[in-house]
Parts: C-alpha cells; structure tokens; sequence
C-alpha cells in the first residue's frame, strides 16, 4: 500500500467518523437537550435564554391561504 492510499483510507475514514458524530449530535444528543433541559425560571427573565422563533407562529406566517 502507498502512502497516498493510505492517507486517502485515513481521510474516508475520518470522514465517515465525523458524519456519525454529526447525525449523533443532530437526532440525539439535541433532542434530548430540549426534552429534558428544564432551566429555572429565572433563567427566563435574566436574559439567559432568549426566544429566537416559534415554530407555531412561523407557521401562520408563511401557511399557505
């Protein structure tokens, strides 16, 4: 085996690594944060958190008539 072939297994392999991290990440560990993720409530009002977008009302936003 060359040194580029084994450099080119390397790299697919890191590769195929990181996308089970990320697919972990994105179905696991995130829904799993905001299901179980129970701040206290003056988390809510000191500005820790902040509301970004609600899905219920982007959805009356952009529904169709």
């Amino acid at each position: 085996m060359t040194e580029n072939e084994i450099e080119h297994e390397l790299v697919a392999e890191a590769e195929s690594a990181w996308a089970l991290s990320e697919w972990s990440i994105q179905h696991v560990l995130f829904p799993s944060m905001r299901f179980f993720f129970k701040p206290p409530n003056s988390m809510a009002t000191n500005g820790a958190f902040v509301r970004v977008a609600s899905l219920e009302k982007l959805y009356r936003t952009f529904e169709r008539r």
